[in-house]
């Protein structure tokens, strides 16, 4: 029990943080096809999301009410988290060397 709240009402409160990440993931993937920004600097912006999204959610105060600004601090997070996902699956390829990767 987190907050008096059962496992389906803190699954409720979660929703922010959850519809965000798959919004970061396309954004991520569109900015990278489109504008050609190196992956590096999309990983990098997306993980300073996540550690301002997580930071501020540290910072709530430890109350059994459930503060609005918590769930825009979920969707900072969601979002960064979402960038983060979508190019590290997609990088990995281009940083392994060719013996390590399989063949069809």
């Amino acid at each position: 029990m987190v907050n008096g709240l059962s496992g389906l009402d803190a699954g409720v409160r979660l929703i922010p943080f959850t519809l965000a990440s798959p919004v970061g993931t396309g954004f991520a993937a569109s900015i990278a096809g489109k504008l050609k920004i190196a992956p590096i600097w999309i990983i990098t912006t997306g993980a300073v999301l996540q550690v301002i999204g997580f930071a501020l959610l540290g910072t709530l105060p430890r109350t059994l009410d459930l503060l609005p600004r918590t769930y825009g601090f979920e969707i900072i997070a969601g979002f960064g988290c979402g960038m983060n996902l979508a190019l590290l699956f997609v990088i990995i390829p281009n940083v392994v060397d060719d013996r390590d990767k399989g063949k069809l």
